[in-house]
């Protein structure tokens, strides 16, 4: 389950220890029995090909990538815009292939971990998911394969853009606010806006390209 960002808490083991205990007959020793966190710890040792580890927090959009969906994902693309007016043709083109991310930088550098969670020895990287409720500053970058770049879209948490004193030290790049610094489906409207504007600017629109 680790794989998939569901790794067993702690707790969550403990729990399940108790439940088991109460559902089947295993005796008067165990009769009633509740582990406690000090019992955990025997527990692993009794068990050496698992053990207790902190698990980083991601989303459940990150938790379902895999690496055959991504290696999947560009031929279909290629396909796809293949079958739109001009996209073959654009598709030669470097200054016509562009690929934009995002990356979220948390306001509480603390909340990224969660409880230990008891996963398979030899486990790395384990990841939980959870949903994203935290305030953050989200970046979103954009550059084609011939290397012109547009400066980044900033997204920031809250109404008031004053709120964020570091804007006025980079004039230069784009603005943003929701409501806790996550990307929503308007902030990526206002981004596609100005990516717009710096096709324009860039006279990189093929004659077969349809505007945004």
């Amino acid at each position: 389950m680790h794989k998939i960002g569901m790794p067993k808490e702690d707790d969550e083991i403990l729990t399940d220890i108790a439940d088991i205990c109460a559902k089947k007959p295993m005796g008067d020793k165990y009769k009633d029995f509740v582990p406690t966190h000090s019992w955990f710890p025997k527990f692993c040792m009794r068990n050496k090909d698992i053990f207790s580890t902190s698990a980083k927090q991601i989303s459940l959009g990150h938790a379902s990538v895999t690496k055959e969906g991504i290696k999947a994902w560009f031929p279909e693309a290629a396909n796809f815009i293949s079958r739109v007016p001009g996209g073959a043709k654009a598709l030669q083109d470097p200054k016509h292939i562009f690929n934009t991310d995002k990356s979220g930088f948390a306001m509480d550098v603390g909340t990224g971990c969660v409880k230990t969670a008891l996963v398979p020895r030899g486990a790395h990287q384990v990841r939980k998911c959870a949903r994203g409720t935290k305030e953050q500053v989200t970046i979103n970058a954009v550059c084609n394969v011939a290397g012109d770049f547009m400066w980044p879209f900033l997204i920031i948490p809250g109404k008031i853009m004053s709120r964020y004193i570091g804007y006025r030290d980079f004039p230069e790049a784009f603005y943003g606010t929701t409501e806790n610094g996550w990307m929503t489906m308007q902030a990526w409207n206002d981004w596609l806006y100005h990516f717009n504007e710096f096709i324009n600017s860039r006279q990189m629109r093929s004659r077969n390209c349809r505007k945004i």
